[in-house]
């Protein structure tokens, strides 16, 4: 037989990986419904979670500019513009020598206090509106405290801005060798409230539209054009959160399980990417997922093999037989993984596995046949 090129390995493992990452994916979710949304989102992943999420940040924007309010100089008019704020946070997320302590102050205040302005302006306008209905004066309206919305470009550039922030903060931090985990985690928070907020501003046009144009002859091409917006919004995120876990496993170091919970949240979010879109980066990226998952089924059946082993030595047969098989297991899913040229390491260990199993059973009948001869 005439051996294989190097050129040929790497075709054929191209085709074996692709074939892989497509079988899993199958086996994944093809849309976004609220049962995944819970299992995806950690932290926010309801409509309610989101609500709580932007009333915590119109709160913090209003004690910010209490105090920016305070620093104005007297007679000067501020802006009423909310982007104006986004602007000026930018001089600290964007400059040549960002300082951390600029960033998780002035930037993130200036950021929080554009949502507030926005959220202020909005019932400014419905104070207005309801003085008009109402032929009152202003000052008598009393708008509800539920009442209210935040404009949809003020919500797109904090979620953009504010999760540059946190890159730069995570740069920082490793720059400076500390630990960057804290920012991690607000990151992977923010990328699930745009995530959310995104969707079911998708799920309320396209609610909308179903009722506004159903039955008429009305062109439904501009809601078509912004569902279509939201949609790459949300595929867009997911995309961003599915790398961020990534990034996080491979920087975890110490806990085995919770790089395994990275790599499988960050497969779960590039999964839906690809059902969504068929994404080719979303496909790139999940191989180092599945780098990190068969890697880690590796140890673990490694580990799992060592444990029986003692377990069978020791005359514990429960435990020998679970870790037996747990290893077997794991081994099974880690050859699942693998392209061809990598499975003869892995599948050798597979076969020596499978010989210490054949050899636990034997004995265990041997020694139940002796038992019972000996009875």
């Amino acid at each position: 037989m005439d051996e294989i090129s190097p050129e040929q390995v790497k075709a054929q493992d191209e085709e074996d990986i692709i074939k892989i990452l497509l079988a899993q994916i199958e086996q994944t979710p093809s849309k976004i419904d609220e049962a995944w949304l819970a299992d995806m989102c950690q932290q926010i992943s309801d409509a309610d979670s989101l609500d709580a999420f932007w009333k915590a940040v119109v709160a913090s924007g209003e004690s910010y500019g209490a105090g920016y309010t305070r620093k104005v100089k007297s007679g000067t008019v501020m802006s009423r513009n909310p982007l104006y704020y986004v602007f000026e946070a930018r001089e600290f997320i964007y400059s040549t020598d960002p300082q951390e302590k600029k960033l998780l102050g002035s930037s993130r205040g200036l950021l929080d206090m554009a949502i507030a302005k926005s959220w202020e302006a909005s019932r400014k306008e419905i104070q207005e509106r309801l003085a008009k209905e109402q032929r009152m004066k202003l000052e008598d309206i009393d708008v509800p405290a539920e009442m209210g919305h935040l404009d949809d470009e003020v919500r797109t550039t904090y979620f953009k801005e504010y999760l540059r922030l946190y890159s730069v903060l995570i740069e920082l931090a490793d720059k400076h060798g500390e630990d960057s985990r804290q920012y991690v985690d607000k990151q992977i928070r923010l990328h699930e409230a745009a995530v959310v907020d995104r969707h079911l501003r998708m799920m309320e046009t396209m609610s909308d539209a179903r009722e506004r144009y159903s039955g008429n002859t009305n062109s439904a091409k501009p809601a078509i054009v912004q569902i279509t917006r939201w949609s790459n919004a949300v595929n867009e995120r997911l995309l961003s959160l599915g790398k961020v876990y990534i990034d996080a496993a491979l920087a975890e170091k110490v806990y085995r399980g919770r790089m395994e919970d990275y790599a499988d949240l960050g497969f779960k979010a590039l999964a839906m990417v690809y059902q969504r879109s068929q994404s080719g980066e979303a496909l790139r990226a999940m191989r180092e997922v599945n780098r990190i998952q068969r890697y880690n089924l590796w140890q673990m059946a490694r580990v799992a093999w060592k444990e029986a082993k003692a377990m069978a030595a020791a005359g514990r047969i429960a435990e020998a037989d679970d870790g037996f098989l747990l290893a077997k297991h794991n081994y099974l899913k880690c050859l699942s993984r693998l392209e061809s040229s990598k499975k003869p390491v892995v599948f050798g260990e597979y076969r020596r596995l499978q010989a210490d199993i054949t050899e636990w059973v034997t004995s265990r009948k041997l020694k139940s046949v002796a038992a019972a001869t000996d009875g």
